[in-house]
């Protein structure tokens, strides 16, 4: 029967925890799902004490046994009704069963539909079930029932006792300690009996906690029995594989024990430390990884009392940190970190030796490692540097100095590969390669280490710390070659951006900001000093130099992202001439290196963007400097790059700028090419800056360059030959320098048609694009002349050949190819000559693949490495040429080009390698308009280059080629075009089929790819089934790994790309090979390629794999409780298939069958399973599947244990999993908002009741800021008094990621949404909160002194001090402002804050109403007085508040809590919520926007929190976001001051009749506007603050003009303004922000007047 509250008139039915009859004098038994009963009294159990009790509360609705069938799980026998109406069963929920958590009073709340059994689950249990069910029954139903067990069949098993696991962890923590004595002896049985049932990791870890718990919970008489009889397992020594699985649980159990009873078994320790270690020297690797993982419990749970066996532990632990297997060095690494809290010796004796083991750790290493042991690493040294105080004064510790430390560090960053010795000093003179997986760890160690110091320690010394690591950079040994400079400068920026970008509060950053501009200035000087000297004395100038110019690089970098990421509140540091960043960054401008010159414009780039007023006066000072130092080859270059660099940011300014820069750009490009010739010296220079200026102008867009479109065309058709016999004639004059000039003026010309291809869109017209093909058909001719040109005058030419060749795909890439048409011979010639390496001795390969392959193949490719928190330093290990060694000198067009999406800096790849880029991506994009015939020809002449190239290089050219092919056959799919006739296709196919079987599993990969885009675009069913069966035919023959892997991944992508439908006759062929290849437990890789086709095709099929899906379940929750851990691969594609198998289901998973119970269930236990999996991306799997399951079946999903896991993966320091974790939240706060932050906070309780520091961890915290918060992250406290909306506007200010940043926008919108109006005091605090910081940072430069304001009356200079004072009463606080963008956020907020208000109560509005409200409910004050205060409304005094003492008394009351305050776009999102929030209460009860009526709502509802009684909040906030440093949040709080006075202009004050509520509020907004008025205001902000201040005048709250004067004067200021700047020159902006600012003056008068 469904759900619903009906009662069924029938027999008694069994449950899980016996018979349930009818109730006394009852004929009837409530159906499954009735709600009408309810539990009326607590359930008392046999013993007086109170403190023993258990109640069930809520409905009483046990759910019968579900009786399976013999799939899923495998319980087999036919299930009973299910619940129709039950709103969620968290027992069946993955996000775990729900907790059961003791009461304070030591009284155990249990919920009955809570304490209901997992379904499926059989218990030995005979009892009556009546509504007073006793606690004893319950104790009863702990106990394994093992006739059931014996009943089903072997395989099935594992699952049955992996449930019972589950509900008994759940359960046992809520259990009376009495009645679980009374069955402990038995369950002790039951547990030490699933020891030798060979359990696999997952039920060994729960079986290993259960057991320890029952010892915690009931008596511990037989613990030392139990210990002893897994030592004497562990000891055993029988070796078999089938006695492993024993000998692991063993091991884990020793290890629970120690880590839940700690001392207690303290007498026993040195025994069972002994026996691990004796085990740990003979023990394969999962045996090393779980002795290892118990180790680590055995130390955690004794703490120091475990000293003893310190050495011995450390001793035979680190001789693995260099072990053949990943997961033991993950498994060491972790032990030593928890080994380090308490030996002191591994941070003071032994600091040298860990440090040297973890350099060699690092060797050969994968992700997970270089996590763990950096991790390791950076504690251990934080740990020396500033050791724990109780360790300080336990023993006479000697601490490493800070230059000890540092040098330890820089020795593993630039060790070489081989050998180590103890003398950083000898070490470092020695010579060989530096090995890029140690940098990449030590780089993620120094992070590490600086985050354990914490922000506080950071801003201290900052000043050596940046010294240390420029030092790294300048080292010979980090730049041996251009390549690993590059890599060494990409490891230095990381670790800079990493710390200081994030630890650092806005403040502190401008502070770092001015050692950057020391650090740069002191190279300068001695780079200035070495050009400068004519004696010849300083012989090591020219390596002075060319090291300085990768110190700049870093440092100017960092000074960029540190500059943009404040925004305007950076406007300090281009005020203070005392600082001098202007003239230190330009000064770099002449530099002799082209790399440290880029750096500095594109620094320069950055400052213009964060503060675009001074984007016109940058630009005119380069142009005049360009024009002053013409005849200096290092000042055209240097200024040229700046002036490219600030009109590629113009996009990015809003305002733009004025239209006559760009004839003055123009003429400047124009005089450097016509002058070009006349100096030799200077040709290259001035040739490539008129070139790079043109181009860099095409970015201002249509509106610019349609004015310059004819000259343009002009001089691009002049730069080439017009006729074959003037091309010729070339070749025949001319020496080497010549032919160079002439090919980078060439290449400059194209990469400018390339920028107005790109960038104007809307000029290209028919005639246009002609005039354009005469120089780009002339650059096709001429290629084909190069080769002899480079022969007669020298290879130094190719570089440069190699550049044209470079700027010319690009731009045919961006043309229609009918345009070029008849040029597609010679042209396809040049590209498949350029990607088959024809003319090319190094073995250079694409960095393409990865990017056309499909996404989902990440898992197979590695390159779900780019979605990590380290993608920019993890990119130079990955195989293809050159990977991650983008620079801005490979390229320098790329400084006026948009920045490519997660990248914080352009980094274009080395010539070779883009040019080879280039060439297979127009070979995609010409391919689809070739002839059949010219297709064969390439298909067999890539074959033939293939089979010629042999090792190396084949693997190189087979690389180049398939990406080649991959782009083509999806230029095809995306043209709808065929592949071609047989004979076409059957090149291709044979081209592809030979690289399944290829020992490379990227080229497998893309082979597998080609496949399925092939069957895409040929689209006729016996191609498709010829495929098929050919791979089919292969895996039912092949034995190797590579075969096996190959071609299941064929079967995957023709599946992915044809459809169920395309390919549904061979489905159950497919599934069943595959199912089969799933269960090669030898081959880890195979299984891991199986699966993920598997995954592929259960997503692509759709309904049609219905009838799969059992089996499919049944494997994966087989493989998923047998696979060991380390096999992560394994267990991800695990993690999809679950998640594919659930979108499959989809609605269905609602429904109360017994097979949709069945597949529901199992698809609970695999989330399960894989939610406590070590490895992050399994656990991201994890989260979407829950996400998955409750999008369809809601009701089944536990929201109480769900919630906090994701509340503390929010601080995880995995980015997958964060944005899993957020995107799950946003799902949930969708439906449930109310729910989801209710359930937060329930971690916050828990974690004040543990840890009491857990409650002076900021909400705002951008970072870990010490080592007591790391502790707290570490344990999940992340939850405040905030709740989940403070932790998310914290995250807003740490947080890089876009996708992530977008999904916490929308989820604290959702949340905003549902419950702003209910809960407003609380989402008013935020946003105040968070806003407040804006105070903080006005108080170091107010944005007016009020010196220009000298007509102002006194009484006007005293609003301005009042409101910048704001915030200076808590100086020795260390208070680290909100980010700007924060402020915004939070601006926002507090308008829609009104809105909501508005709709929802008028008493919001009504002074009246709101202190009527309050007077009823005295008890509950707190709810609707003012943020700020906590005083009764009724104290205030008639002029309803004192403005100098509320505005800066701010924040007075909490001066204990370390404050790290958001940043400026957080204050920015906070200020678009409150807007928000306003709009929400307008749609809500009109009660929000009447005082009277809010009054009234008050005394009839004391839980009624109305918006017009936080009137002086909402004043208050606009007005702090208003008068703040950041233009974008200046924006929104003028938006919110507009909303509020539009809202609550006619709301009267009840106590003086004729009034309205705003009347005392003018000052307020007198001091918000003024700051807007000023001369350097934007035009945007004066235009909105003349909307305010006619809004203002207009709404008629003030009659009187002389009251009205201050909003009056300052609209007589703008109209004197807008008057005088008629004939002014000196304009800033665009033109049209002009005309805005004149037509909102205007529009302002005419509203007033």
């Amino acid at each position: 029967m469904r759900g619903g509250s009906h009662i069924q008139r029938t027999p008694p039915f069994i449950t899980p925890f016996g018979v349930l009859r009818p109730l006394p004098g009852s004929s009837q038994v409530p159906a499954p799902g009735d709600r009408s009963l309810r539990m009326r009294q607590p359930i008392h159990t046999s013993r007086p004490d109170l403190s023993s009790h258990l109640s069930f509360r809520g409905r009483t609705q046990w759910e019968t046994c579900r009786r399976r069938g013999l799939g899923g799980c495998g319980l087999g026998y036919k299930p009973s009704s299910r619940w129709g109406d039950n709103p969620r069963n968290p027992a069946e929920a993955c996000g775990g069963a729900s907790h059961f958590p003791r009461a304070r009073s030591k009284r155990v709340i249990l919920d009955a539909e809570r304490a209901r059994p997992l379904p499926g689950m059989f218990y030995s249990v005979n009892l009556r079930c009546e509504l007073k069910t006793s606690v004893m029954e319950l104790a009863h139903s702990l106990l394994l029932n093992e006739e059931a067990l014996a009943q089903i069949t072997e395989a099935k098993r594992p699952v049955f006792i992996f449930e019972w696991l589950r509900f008994l962890d759940k359960v046992l923590v809520a259990a009376n300690k009495t009645d679980v004595k009374e069955k402990q002896k038995k369950l002790v049985e039951q547990l030490t009996g699933l020891i030798s049932s060979s359990p696999g990791p997952p039920t060994r870890k729960l079986l290993a906690k259960n057991l320890a718990a029952l010892y915690s919970i009931g008596d511990t008489f037989t613990v030392f029995q139990t210990l002893d009889k897994c030592n004497d397992i562990i000891r055993n020594k029988d070796d078999t594989a089938a006695y492993l699985p024993t000998k692991l649980a063993a091991v884990a159990c020793v290890g629970a024990f120690y880590e839940k009873m700690g001392r207690m078994l303290g007498s026993a320790f040195p025994e069972t430390v002994n026996n691990l270690l004796k085990s740990l020297k003979s023990a394969e690797s999962q045996g090393r990884s779980e002795i290892l993982m118990s180790l680590q419990k055995v130390l955690n749970g004794l703490g120091g009392a475990a000293a003893s066996s310190h050495r011995d532990i450390y001793k035979n632990a680190r001789s693995l940190l260099t072990d053949r297997s990943m997961a033991v060095r993950c498994a060491v690494a972790k032990c030593l970190l928890e080994l380090q809290n308490e030996a002191v010796f591994m941070w003071t004796a032994e600091l040298e030796n860990i440090a040297t083991l973890c350099f060699k750790a690092l060797e050969n290493s994968n992700y997970g490692v270089r996590v763990a042991v950096s991790k390791l690493l950076g504690t251990v040294m934080a740990t020396a540097l500033m050791p724990k105080q109780a360790t300080v004064m336990r023993q006479n510790v000697k601490r490493a100095t800070f230059d000890e430390v540092l040098e330890l560090m820089a020795t593993g960053f630039l060790r070489g590969g081989s050998g180590f010795l103890k003398s950083g000093g000898e070490m470092l003179k020695v010579g060989g390669s530096v090995n890029r997986e140690v940098r990449v760890g030590v780089t993620q160690a120094y992070v590490v280490f600086v985050t354990t110091l914490g922000g506080q320690w950071l801003e201290r010394s900052f000043a050596t710390f940046l010294s240390h690591v420029l030092d790294l950079v300048s080292h010979p040994r980090a730049t041996q070659t251009h390549v690993e400079a590059v890599y060494s400068r990409r490891c230095v920026s990381f670790i800079l951006r990493a710390t200081v970008g994030s630890l650092l509060g806005e403040k502190a950053q401008i502070a770092a900001a001015k050692e950057i501009c020391q650090a740069i200035g002191k190279q300068m000087k001695a780079v200035e000093a070495v050009v400068n000297d004519t004696s010849g004395e300083n012989k090591s100038g020219a390596a002075d130099i060319a090291a300085s110019q990768h110190v700049m690089v870093c440092a100017l970098q960092e000074l960029g992202s540190l500059v943009q990421s404040l925004n305007a509140t950076a406007s300090p540091l281009i005020q203070e001439a005392s600082i001098g960043l202007l003239e230190i960054v330009t000064s770099v401008l002449l530099h002799p290196s082209m790399a440290a010159r880029l750096a500095a414009a594109w620094c320069l780039r950055c400052v213009a963007v964060a503060l675009p007023f001074q984007l016109t006066p940058f630009l005119d000072r380069c142009a005049e400097r360009l024009n002053n130092l013409k005849t200096s080859p290092e000042a055209v270059s240097g200024y040229s790059f700046a002036m490219a660099a600030l009109l590629g940011g113009v996009h990015q300014c809003p305002l733009g700028i004025p239209h006559a820069k760009g004839k003055m750009v123009v003429s400047i490009a124009e005089d450097l090419l016509r002058t070009a010739a006349q100096n030799s010296r200077l040709s290259l220079q001035r040739t490539q800056a008129g070139w790079l200026l043109l181009g860099a102008l095409m970015t201002l867009g249509p509106s610019v360059v349609r004015y310059h479109l004819p000259k343009m065309l002009l001089l691009w058709r002049n730069v080439f030959p017009r006729s074959l016999k003037e091309l010729e004639a070339e070749k025949a004059r001319g020496d080497s320098f010549t032919w160079q000039v002439t090919l980078e003026g060439r290449a400059g010309a194209l990469c400018a048609m390339r920028s107005f291809v790109a960038h104007c869109p809307e000029l290209l017209t028919e005639d246009v694009i002609r005039k354009l093909m005469t120089p780009i058909e002339c650059a096709m001719t001429m290629m084909s002349h190069i080769p002899s040109v480079i022969k007669a005058h020298g290879a130094h030419l190719k570089a440069s050949a190699a550049m044209v060749r470079l700027r010319l795909y690009d731009i045919l890439a961006l043309l229609p190819p009918k345009t070029y048409e008849g040029s597609f011979n010679a042209l396809l010639r040049e590209l498949v000559a350029e990607f088959t390496l024809t003319d090319n001795s190094a073995n250079t390969t694409t960095s393409l693949l990865r990017s056309l392959c499909h996404y989902d193949d990440s898992v197979l490719l590695g390159s779900w490495l780019q979605e990590t928190d380290h993608k920019s330093i993890e990119d130079q290990l990955q195989p293809n040429s050159a990977s991650g060694s983008g620079a801005l000198e490979h390229d320098p067009s790329s400084i006026y080009l948009r920045i490519p999406a997660g990248e914080a800096v352009p980094g274009p790849l080395p010539l070779g390698v883009s040019v080879i880029d280039a060439s297979v991506a127009l070979f995609g994009v010409v391919f689809p308009h070739v002839s059949y015939k010219h297709r064969l020809q390439m298909l067999d002449h890539f074959a033939e280059c293939v089979k010629q190239a042999k090792g190396v290089r084949q693997q190189a050219v087979q690389l180049n080629i398939f990406t080649a092919v991959l782009s083509a056959l999806k230029g095809l799919a995306e043209n709808k075009s065929t592949l071609g006739p047989e004979e076409v296709r059957k090149s291709a196919l044979t081209l592809v089929m030979g690289a399944l079987d290829n020992p490379n599993p990227i080229l497998r990969c893309a082979a597998g790819e080609a496949l399925g885009r092939m069957a895409q675009v040929v689209g006729e069913a016996t191609f498709i089934a010829r495929m098929a069966q050919y791979s089919f035919d292969k895996l039912k023959s092949a034995r190797d790994v590579v075969s096996r892997t190959g071609h299941s991944l064929a079967l995957g992508c023709l599946h992915r790309y044809v459809g169920g439908i395309g390919s549904g006759q061979h489905l159950k062929t497919s599934v069943s090979i595959l199912l089969a290849l799933a269960q090669d437990g030898t081959s880890p890789e195979v299984q891991t390629w199986s699966l993920h086709s598997l995954a592929l095709i259960v997503d692509s099929s759709g309904p049609m794999y219905r009838g799969y899906v059992e089996p499919t379940l049944s494997l994966v929750l087989t493989l998923l409780l047998t696979v060991p851990p380390s096999h992560t691969e394994v267990h991800q594609c695990l993690g999809r298939c679950l998640g594919a198998i659930i979108t499959t289901v989809g609605p269905e998973l609602q429904g109360n069958g017994a097979t949709i119970s069945t597949i529901r269930s199992s698809c609970l236990v695999g989330c399960a399973i894989t939610q406590d999996h070590s490895d992050s991306l399994v656990q991201a799997a994890a989260i979407s599947c829950l996400q998955q399951l409750h999008m369809f079946a809601p009701r089944h999903v536990n929201l109480s244990s769900l919630v906090p896991s994701l509340c503390v993966h929010l601080c995880s320091s995995h980015l997958l999993l964060r944005r899993a974790a957020v995107a799950c939240l946003r799902q949930l706060a969708q439906r449930e908002a109310a729910e989801v932050c209710e359930y937060a906070m329930s971690l916050a309780k828990n974690a004040g009741d543990k840890e009491s520091s857990g409650s002076n961890v900021s909400p705002f915290a951008p970072g870990v800021s010490s080592r007591s918060d790391i502790h707290c992250r570490h344990q999940g406290v992340n939850i405040t008094e905030t709740g989940l909306e403070g932790l998310l506007f914290g995250m807003l200010d740490r947080e890089t990621d876009r996708k992530l940043c977008s999904d916490i926008h929308d989820t604290l919108g959702h949340m905003l949404s549902s419950l702003a109006v209910e809960k407003l005091s609380h989402w008013l605090m935020l946003c105040k909160d968070v806003l407040a910081a804006s105070s903080d940072m006005s108080t170091a430069t107010p944005l007016s002194s009020g010196k220009d304001e000298e007509s102002e009356k006194k009484d006007e200079m005293d609003d301005d001090t009042m409101f910048t004072t704001l915030g200076e009463e808590d100086k020795s606080k260390p208070f680290v402002a909100p980010r700007w963008a924060t402020r915004v956020f939070a601006a926002d907020c507090l308008c829609r804050i009104i809105h909501l208000c508005e709709n929802a109560d008028q008493a919001h509005f009504d002074l009246a109403m709101a202190r009527s409200a309050k007077l009823r409910n005295p008890t509950n004050m707190s709810t609707a007085t003012p943020l700020s205060s906590g005083k009764d409304e009724e104290s205030e005094k008639k002029d309803e508040m004192d403005d100098d003492t509320m505005f800066t008394t701010l924040g007075e009351e909490d001066k204990s809590k370390p404050f790290v305050a958001p940043r400026w776009a957080t204050r920015v999102f906070a200020a678009d919520c409150l807007c928000r929030i306003i709009h929400l209460c307008e749609n809500a009860d009109q009660a929000h926007f009447d005082l009277a009526m809010a009054r009234s709502a008050k005394l009839r509802n004391p839980t009624n929190d109305l918006l017009v009684l936080h009137l002086s909040d909402l004043i208050r906030m606009a007005f702090m976001a208003a008068t703040d440093h950041s233009n974008q949040l200046r924006m929104a709080g003028l938006q919110a001051l507009e909303d509020i006075i539009k809202k609550f202009a006619s709301v009267p004050e009840p106590e003086f009749p004729g009034h309205v509520i705003l009347e005392q509020y003018q000052a307020n907004v007198g001091a918000a506007l003024r700051p807007a008025f000023s001369q350097d205001t934007p035009s945007d902000i004066i235009a909105k603050a003349c909307q305010v201040c006619s809004t203002w005048i207009g709404s008629g709250v003030v009659s009187d003009l002389n009251d009205l004067r201050r909003v009056h004067n300052l609209l007589v200021s703008s109209l004197d303004k807008v008057q005088a700047g008629k004939g002014s020159s000196s304009q800033l902006y665009q033109e049209s922000a002009t005309t805005m600012e004149k037509l909102a003056v205007l529009k302002a008068w005419a509203e007033v007047t």
